[in-house]
């Protein structure tokens, strides 16, 4: 069954620790708990509608959002059939996941199961829908990389849609869920596929580090996500102490040509500033273009000591923004991501773009 309330408080369902509230939240185990509220209820999704996650990527600027907040709560995981690839060998498990399952209880039951794939997202805060929508990342890992298909409701035809792995159109931080034709989608069931056969990633700092005298021959699926637990846990906060979202702006990629730019500009900044000169920290991605780390170029920037109001940098992570003392504002918040953006920009030449959903009173 689905259940209503008008004027919700919101602040128990996000990650920063700053009140806000909706006009009506309507939280929802099941495609059918749609369906049904569709034909009972219709008015309360005519309007404006947000799909809420886990709360962990999203900042309300004004405290209030006057439409409809769906919400599952489903948290169930079935195991499916498993399906043996011929041509190796090897096996595959399919899970079925309801969207408000919590992405790190995921991590857990998998691991613990021996199947491979989601061990580097241990501990990312969120649930398993908003993982979908977000396609959240971490140590060279994507969920994505795990997704065979997502199953949603269509609030405007009031029909359920099953959309393929290729539908859903998988990007960096990106996925169709995110373009203006989804957002009238509400996510509601998440099919993954994991591996039976060791595929350990260890590549990523720390990580190796954390396993000690475990070899990679032995690392086992629940091994690496602890190690991973421990990485995450000595470099961000813990979302029950102190309010954030996370990592809060993406890591700029940009076509080669204009990285050469970047580096001219960071060498005329450095020499502006008096501060030596280091070459500005990338990869070469597949497609030849250039991924910087945006934890690198604000820390570069100078920006880890800055602070408006309640809000800060985290210290360990200057890419995650915190409500320091508790009693930041969503105010507070914005003008400290403008103030990163700014000097990074003027030292890079690179518009840092946020993660976190800015959702307002006002949005149509």
């Amino acid at each position: 069954m689905y259940k209503v309330t008008h004027n919700a408080d919101l602040t128990r369902l996000t990650t920063f620790g700053i009140t806000a509230g909706c006009g009506c939240l309507v939280e929802y185990e099941s495609l059918e708990d749609l369906r049904l509220l569709a034909e009972e209820q219709p008015g309360l999704i005519q309007g404006e509608v947000f799909n809420l996650g886990g709360g962990s990527n999203v900042l309300f600027l004004d405290g209030w959002y006057a439409g409809t907040v769906l919400h599952c709560v489903g948290e169930d995981v079935s195991e499916l059939a498993p399906e043996a690839i011929s041509d190796t060998g090897e096996v595959f498990v399919g899970l079925r996941v309801q969207a408000g399952a919590k992405l790190d209880n995921l991590v857990d039951y998998s691991t613990h199961r021996g199947l491979w794939g989601l061990e580097n997202l241990a501990a990312i805060p969120g649930c398993v829908g908003g993982a979908a929508v977000q396609n959240v990342g971490a140590y060279g890992a994507e969920f994505a990389r795990c997704v065979t298909k997502v199953r949603a409701f269509d609030i405007d035809t009031r029909h359920p849609v099953e959309l393929s792995v290729g539908q859903c159109e998988y990007g960096y931080r990106h996925s169709f869920f995110k373009t203006a034709a989804a957002a009238r989608l509400a996510i509601c069931e998440v099919e993954v596929r994991l591996s039976a056969k060791a595929a350990p990633r260890l590549g990523y700092s720390g990580i190796r580090e954390a396993l000690g005298d475990v070899t990679d021959d032995a690392a086992t699926p629940a091994l690496i996500a602890a190690a991973v637990r421990e990485v995450r846990s000595a470099k961000l906060p813990d979302p029950a102490e102190v309010g954030s979202a996370g990592s809060y702006f993406k890591n700029p990629v940009v076509e080669a040509p204009y990285f050469r730019k970047v580096e001219d500009v960071w060498r005329a900044f450095c020499g502006r500033c008096g501060t030596a000169y280091v070459p500005v920290q990338h990869h070469t991605t597949d497609d030849g273009r250039v991924k910087l780390s945006a934890a690198w170029l604000i820390d570069k920037a100078g920006c880890k000591p800055f602070s408006v109001g309640g809000a800060s940098l985290w210290p360990a992570q200057p890419l995650v923004i915190v409500n320091r003392d508790g009693h930041a504002t969503a105010a507070d918040i914005l003008s400290l991501q403008n103030r990163v953006q700014d000097r990074v920009e003027e030292a890079f030449a690179i518009r840092l773009e946020p993660e976190v959903v800015r959702l307002s009173a006002a949005m149509r």
